[in-house]
């Protein structure tokens, strides 16, 4: 994923002096956050059976994804990954590397209508690792290895200046992270010594995160674990890894469990989406039909979706 230098983040300087889409001054502060725009559509809490799970009982990992396709319209030839999109799938985000860097983001009038062109979003041009909230109001992204949350009125409207999440941000590099439609808890990926996967919580929304943790049932000598993805109830995670017992360099793994009180259950490789290349940067549609991701052929990533 593209990632930019942490030291400074002074790129926020030049939309604000610019007169450019930023709404307020950019902010350095705890997020706790009065409201929370949840993952559903009507704006409330998701507190019930994972949306994935409920569409098909059998084990995510034996599902059979087809018609896997690189989305031409998307990708520049030059580095695309970390797709992300609302619960109406009628936008996405995604790193790119066309002009450099920065978050790109396309729009369609239906799913089943192709993307339109994708155009750089000036106040992300230094974001990547993209995360939605399900009704697009919200958006989680990583700045200079840094966690920050911004939000905008309604779809299509103009994004408010970042906060940073300065109780999850650390001197490591922060890479991705993905949350519950509740808002109380996410996995988080950190680059140490390897990637790894950590989980934070709170008891409220106006309450900071607690310390993040990881998440020691999915670690694995044999390789680091990225790039997660989560259902709206936390019983569900898809993420990469290039852990022994996959197909390639990098795959999307699945990890499932009753409750996300409880810990989850072994990882098993997405077969049907794993390949000898590299595989990441999962995102799931709510009905779990339809799965975007990035692919890496010959040290050029670039977006893909499969159905089943």
């Amino acid at each position: 994923m593209v990632q930019a230098l942490k030291p400074g983040n002074l790129f926020w300087l030049l939309p604000l002096l610019l007169g450019g889409c930023v709404r307020g001054g950019f902010h350095a502060a705890s997020t706790n956050e009065d409201s929370f725009i949840s993952n559903s559509d009507t704006g409330s809490p998701d507190t019930g059976s994972p949306d994935t799970g409920s569409v098909d009982a059998s084990p995510p990992h034996t599902w059979a994804f087809k018609d896997v396709q690189a989305v031409d319209v998307l990708n520049s030839g030059l580095g695309d990954d970390d797709p992300a999109l609302p619960g109406s799938m009628l936008e996405i985000l995604f790193d790119s590397n066309r002009t450099g860097k920065g978050l790109w983001r396309a729009t369609r009038t239906s799913i089943t209508e192709p993307w339109s062109a994708p155009q750089p979003i000036a106040l992300f041009s230094e974001g990547s690792a993209p995360s939605f909230a399900q009704d697009g109001l919200t958006l989680h992204l990583v700045v200079g290895g840094d966690f920050y949350r911004t939000t905008r009125s309604e779809v299509g409207g103009v994004w408010a200046a970042p906060v940073a999440l300065v109780e999850l941000n650390t001197a490591d590099r922060e890479s991705a992270l993905a949350l519950t439609s509740d808002g109380l808890y996410m996995v988080l990926s950190r680059q140490t010594s390897t990637d790894t996967l950590l989980a934070s919580s709170r008891s409220t929304l106006g309450e900071p995160w607690s310390v993040p943790q990881e998440i020691t049932e999915l670690l694995e000598e044999s390789g680091g674990n990225s790039s997660p993805w989560l259902n709206p109830t936390g019983t569900m995670l898809l993420f990469a890894s290039n852990r022994a017992g996959g197909a390639g360099l990098q795959d999307i793994w699945v990890a499932t469990r009753a409750s996300r009180a409880i810990p989850f259950d072994a990882p098993q490789p997405m077969t049907s989406i794993n390949s000898a290349q590299s595989e990441e940067d999962p995102w799931l549609s709510p009905d779990g039909m339809v799965l975007f991701f990035a692919r890496d052929v010959g040290g050029i990533k670039s977006l893909y979706t499969a159905h089943r």
